[in-house]
């Protein structure tokens, strides 16, 4: 199971929010750290709010954008 940490960036209604995971590496050829960050829909169980730092985790689809779930709040 693949398990990302995120910031919770907006609350669309009681069961989905929007995570923004960052993602940090060095470029294989010139060395240089590059910043790349991605979104995801996911189930929120737990109550989140924005600007909650959270641990999300894949699951079967709930909807047809939602594949990841709210494990913790961290």
């Amino acid at each position: 199971m693949i398990t990302f940490k995120g910031i919770v960036v907006s609350k669309n209604n009681k069961t989905t929010a929007k995570v923004r995971v960052k993602k940090e590496f060095l470029h294989p050829r010139y060395g240089k750290l590059v910043r790349k960050s991605s979104s995801f829909l996911v189930q929120d169980d737990l109550g989140v709010k924005v600007n909650d730092h959270v641990k999300i985790s894949q699951c079967v689809p709930v909807s047809k954008l939602k594949r990841h779930k709210i494990e913790e709040i961290l």
